[in-house]
């Protein structure tokens, strides 16, 4: 079909024929809008119209008249798509990432811009974004989730892992030396969420530090079953146990989800903050 479309003419109007263009009134574009309303090009028709912009792009003068013309005029403000033509534009966009170039020219427009500064939204709102949020993480494979969650914590101002990982790492070194590794920083997943620390010698095992900031109490049956239905026990450790809790109940804990033994019992003793905890001899 390409083959038989004629060559588009590229020659463009002249003075005379600009002149000649006649100004139509409101109602005439009222009308002519009307007529063409609910019309689709054909096939043959689009190709020919993409075949004739192809390669061309507006002067600058043309784009700051553009700009000067579209200043302070909101064409689609208060329109909403269907949840038909929704579905349209997410299947056309699903599968298809931007390039590292397009990823840099949209950086650079939008640095130094928030669009939504002092805008409070709604629960609705908060609830919808939540939902869309969730269903595009589902949809990541690995590797992708991955990638996201490295862009994400390259822009934090926070080290990986943070002093309380760096404290909870240490212990477990020293409790169960060569039985866990940090893996918090998005290299390993299962069924889509990221443990702090795994079980290197066959056992699926995972350790999870909650910081008390980040989550509310309650929340820890949600996680251990997650991991459950892939086979793996989990222990949380919240952030104000490491501080409080001594080694030995740290242990005990550890010990009493995972059935993991630890090389050694210790007195108490916090275990943030310079602890200093000393072996209980004979026992």
């Amino acid at each position: 079909m390409m083959s038989e479309l004629s060559e588009p003419s590229k020659c463009p109007p002249s003075e005379e024929t600009k002149s000649k263009r006649r100004i139509v009134s409101p109602e005439t574009r009222a009308k002519l809008s009307a007529a063409h309303k609910g019309r689709t090009h054909s096939l043959e028709h689009r190709l020919r119209n993409s075949l004739a912009r192809k390669g061309k792009s507006f002067t600058p003068e043309t784009r700051a008249k553009l700009k000067l013309a579209r200043r302070g005029k909101t064409p689609n403000k208060g329109k909403t798509h269907s949840l038909e033509a929704r579905a349209k534009m997410s299947l056309a966009r699903r599968g298809k990432p931007k390039s590292l170039e397009m990823r840099a020219r949209l950086s650079a427009t939008n640095k130094g811009h928030s669009h939504n500064k002092g805008e409070v939204r709604t629960i609705e709102q908060r609830a919808r974004i939540s939902v869309g949020v969730r269903e595009s993480w589902a949809r990541m494979d690995a590797k992708n989730k991955k990638e996201r969650m490295h862009s994400l914590w390259a822009g934090r101002n926070y080290s990986i892992p943070n002093k309380c990982e760096q404290a909870l790492d240490a212990l477990l070194q020293e409790l169960f030396p060569g039985e866990y590794r940090y893996c918090g920083d998005s290299s390993i997943f299962i069924g889509g969420k990221c443990p702090d620390f795994i079980n290197v010698n066959g056992k699926k095992q995972v350790v999870e530090l909650f910081g008390d900031y980040w989550h509310e109490p309650g929340s820890e049956p949600a996680r251990i079953a997650h991991f459950k239905s892939y086979g793996f026990d989990c222990v949380i450790i919240w952030e104000s146990e490491l501080r409080v809790f001594s080694k030995d109940l740290i242990t005990q804990k550890i010990e009493a989800e995972t059935g993991s033994h630890s090389r050694s019992d210790y007195a108490v003793g916090g275990l943030l903050g310079g602890y200093a905890s000393r072996k209980v001899m004979g026992g």
